[in-house]
């Protein structure tokens, strides 16, 4: 039986967006906020395919030999992440934790996340408190992919120590914490202090998107300066853009 927390129920913070809209176009279908911000895409005829850049960035955990089981999703967007992963990886339970539970019903009705797969689930939260609620249960992922961000650089939200803390707390020894941040600009390493407090020297920054998207990778006790050669074959097999994993 796999230890996993309870579901968590939350209000729809005032924070939140007031729309949420789904737009097609040339085969491309996307969850938008406004026109000016794309929350996530899907390639109708494709679905299973990662389209944005940011997105193979945030797979690079393949790189580092790490084999997870249990994972940790906060930030739903369009599902891609989801899909990918229940596609190409039928060893590993996935729990999602998404705050606005449009983006719950939008992915189910629009975006093909699965309704019924015994590997998936999807808790209606706040991931700052669901991970620190997590922790004190004693519930353990292998890895945390935090996809959860705004518009705004200036939003600390998942960089604050306490949350790091309990990301921490809830990885198992060789496991990784993935996190996709908006930066000021692209030499910027957000959060490097709270990072370092809770996983010390083992940060990797990859270089920035053009929309300034920064990828974060830290391991609990898993060093990050692994070369990621020996894992070609099976980065290419599962059409990653492998270039775009370059770091400073």
């Amino acid at each position: 039986m796999v230890d996993r927390p309870p579901r968590l129920i939350v209000t729809n913070p005032a924070s939140l967006p007031r729309t949420v809209r789904v737009t097609e176009s040339l085969g491309i279908r996307r969850i938008q906020f406004s026109d000016a911000f794309i929350q996530g895409v899907m390639k109708v005829d494709d679905p299973d395919r990662l389209l944005l850049d940011y997105a193979h960035k945030m797979m690079a955990w393949i790189g580092f030999g790490l084999k997870p089981r249990m994972v940790l999703v906060i930030g739903l967007g369009a599902g891609s992440i989801v899909r990918f992963i229940l596609r190409y990886f039928p060893n590993i339970f996935i729990d999602v934790v998404e705050i606005d539970r449009r983006i719950i019903k939008v992915c189910h009705d629009k975006f093909l996340l699965p309704r019924s797969d015994p590997r998936l689930r999807v808790h209606f939260a706040d991931g700052l408190e669901y991970v620190p609620d997590a922790a004190r249960r004693g519930v353990r992922w292998d890895l945390i992919l935090v996809d959860a961000y705004g518009e705004c650089p200036d939003d600390r939200g998942f960089g604050t120590p306490g949350f790091l803390r309990a990301c921490a707390a809830v990885l198992e020894e060789q496991g990784m914490v993935v996190m996709n941040v908006i930066g000021r600009s692209s030499a910027d390493r957000p959060h490097r202090g709270p990072l370092m407090e809770s996983f010390g020297a083992n940060i990797r920054y990859m270089t920035a998107t053009t929309e300034n998207n920064i990828i974060v990778m830290a391991g609990k006790n898993r060093h990050l300066d692994l070369p990621l050669a020996p894992h070609a074959d099976e980065i290419a097999k599962l059409d990653l853009r492998s270039e775009l994993w370059t770091f400073r």
